[in-house]
């Protein structure tokens, strides 16, 4: 192996395993959460209880769509209230449905000061939004 491949090879081995400990995070329990009116858009999240940083919440779950069926489903207004990317080239997450979505719907985002972040993990089966 020349030193590059090593490097890849370790690279590769490393993605693995964070893909691998990620995969395995649980979701924090529903009373940790409240949904109440926020104020200007309906219903918003809030925390009963303190979360520490970094700590993961729970995934962003909903219908999965493609970029030709979220503009059909949304046309005028790109991604609705509650669609995000599933990742670049992985489509969209609507959780509009009631069947399909959980708490992560009714968090709202501040642009100008986000309390929480949202990361997408790319695998084999499309993407998953964590936040």
């Amino acid at each position: 192996q020349t030193r590059r491949t090593r490097w890849q090879a370790e690279q590769v081995e490393a993605a693995d395993a964070l893909r691998a400990r990620l995969g395995s995070l649980l979701p924090l329990p529903r009373t940790f959460f409240r949904v109440k009116p926020a104020g200007g858009k309906g219903d918003g999240l809030f925390a009963t209880n303190g979360i520490d940083a970094g700590t993961f919440l729970f995934d962003y779950e909903g219908e999965r769509l493609s970029a030709s069926e979220m503009e059909s489903r949304y046309p005028g207004n790109p991604g609705g209230d509650y669609v995000i990317s599933a990742g670049v080239g992985a489509g969209f997450i609507d959780a509009v449905t009631p069947d399909r979505r959980n708490l992560a719907r009714y968090m709202n985002h501040d642009g100008k000061a986000p309390n929480c972040r949202c990361m997408t993990m790319m695998s084999p089966a499309g993407g998953r939004s964590m936040l």
